[in-house]
């Protein structure tokens, strides 16, 4: 994998949980706010920025974003200050930036992987956030935070069940995050994906229940220790939260699940049988190492890469995963996966390592070799949707956006398509959106960078599609 700092950013940082430590300095008062520059990196131009706080007593404390990337509020893990001077310091991307207070800007260096990229950052003002799509008040729909235990895993689960309040209730869903820590509203780059899916779906008579991920939140349990099939494990436990909610005249229960959650909704609907359907928004239809590759290929392309050189790139992530599939001694694990690195980066021509380089290419970085080790990571790459999607013989609604830049929509939903024909239900649709992205949005490129900017949190007509879906299964 090659170590650059957009690669990084965009695959493993997101959501990790990072404690800041806060300057065991004076505080001084011009360093507090907010700072934006741009790294330049081969021909790409990164936007970066920082937000700098008091922290305890005479400390500060600093978060980065990496809106290109999709990161925000990324904790800096060491923030030092000497007179005029600043460093702050994300060890889990091997990076710092060291910068000196001049005229009222931070002029310095952002350091990776033995390289050094000259950096300038200065005051700005945050832009507000995207206003919340909702409708109208009052709401036509009640909202309990709730509480309920995994009773294989033992861990509490905490979510928010919204009740419409109308009498004719037939209908409930349990939401599913996608990958990494994520909260029960899917709060991601100023958006609350879950919660406007959730009020379009109880303003239409369905009851939905969306669920703080193990270890987030109000969730216990410990998020990086477990695997799709753990949290399908809490998944379940929703299930059977709703339906032993004798109070509540629920007559089916169905699954969505976004991006990872629609991978981790098959599998909860083939081991339940009070699972009476399933939507999966942008879930994968390829098997996980399949994914893996071709998102780092795309993203070498956009990255101004050429074809050949990220064809090559994208061979460095294959012969990671190879490597993590194949070697069950986790103990040996991590010289392995740097042998490998190492020796898929020898096979290169020297043209090819030039390129790669400016992005970071060259080594294994300690993130990424983090995130390669995790439990979480031999199970997605080894997970072959076709097997759990030709069990299902309940309705599947497949959504994919033709602009989804993370999971593309054709190979993916030819695959899902392929896999439900074996008992495919006649209420099953498998449709691509036109014009949204990964997060179903109106988008233009579809690329993460746009994400924070749109206004719309969820398409109309997507929201509308899968309320009409659902009222129409038996």
């Amino acid at each position: 994998m090659i170590r650059s700092l957009k690669r990084i950013l965009l695959t493993f940082l997101i959501g990790m949980h990072i404690t800041p430590i806060a300057a065991a300095q004076e505080k001084p008062p011009h360093f507090t706010g907010d700072w934006r520059g741009e790294l330049t990196v081969g021909s790409q131009k990164i936007p970066i920025l920082f937000h700098i706080s008091p922290g305890t007593g005479d400390t500060l404390k600093a978060t980065m974003d990496s809106p290109r990337q999709g990161v925000t509020d990324l904790p800096v893990s060491d923030l030092s200050i000497q007179g005029a001077r600043l460093k702050m310091t994300i060890t889990v991307a091997s990076a710092y930036f060291e910068g000196h207070l001049i005229e009222g800007m931070l002029s310095g260096h952002w350091v990776q992987a033995g390289q050094k990229f000259p950096l300038i950052l200065e005051r700005y003002t945050k832009d507000p956030a995207p206003a919340p799509q909702a409708g109208p008040l009052p709401l036509p729909y009640d909202e309990t935070e709730v509480f309920f235990k995994n009773t294989t895993t033992s861990n509490r689960l905490a979510g928010t069940l919204s009740i419409p309040k109308i009498s004719a209730l037939k209908k409930a869903v349990v939401l599913i995050t996608g990958s990494g820590p994520q909260d029960r509203d899917q709060s991601f780059m100023g958006h609350k994906t879950f919660k406007v899916l959730a009020d379009h779906l109880a303003r239409n008579g369905i009851i939905v229940l969306r669920v703080d991920d193990r270890g987030v939140g109000k969730s216990e349990g410990e998020f990086y220790k477990a695997t799709s099939l753990d949290f399908a494990s809490d998944t379940s436990a929703a299930v059977a939260f709703l339906k032993e909610k004798s109070d509540l005249p629920i007559q089916s229960i169905g699954l969505i699940g976004h991006s990872e959650g629609g991978l981790i909704a098959p599998l909860v609907a083939n081991s339940n049988e009070d699972v009476s359907f399933v939507v999966m928004l942008a879930g994968p239809g390829l098997k996980g190492d399949e994914i893996a590759v071709e998102q780092v290929r795309r993203f070498l392309r956009y990255s101004g890469v050429s074809e050949k050189s990220a064809d090559k790139g994208s061979r460095m992530t294959a012969a990671l995963n190879h490597t993590v599939l194949t070697h069950d001694d986790r103990a040996t694990l991590s010289d392995a996966l740097k042998k490998s690195y190492q020796s898929t980066w020898a096979s290169f021509n020297s043209d090819t390592q030039k390129t790669l380089t400016r992005l970071g290419g060259g080594s294994l970085s300690a993130g990424r070799l983090q995130q390669l080790m995790l439990p979480w990571t031999k199970y997605f790459l080894g997970y072959d949707p076709q097997e759990t999607l030709n069990k299902l013989t309940i309705p599947v609604l497949a959504l994919h956006g033709s602009k989804d830049t993370q999971m593309r929509s054709s190979e993916n939903l030819k695959a899902i398509k392929l896999a439900l024909s074996k008992n495919v239900h006649s209420m099953s649709v498998i449709k691509e959106i036109e014009g949204v992205n990964h997060l179903f949005q109106t988008a233009d490129t579809g690329l993460m960078n746009e994400y924070a900017s749109i206004k719309e949190t969820m398409a109309p007509r997507v929201l509308e599609l899968i309320v009409q879906w659902i009222n129409q299964t038996p």
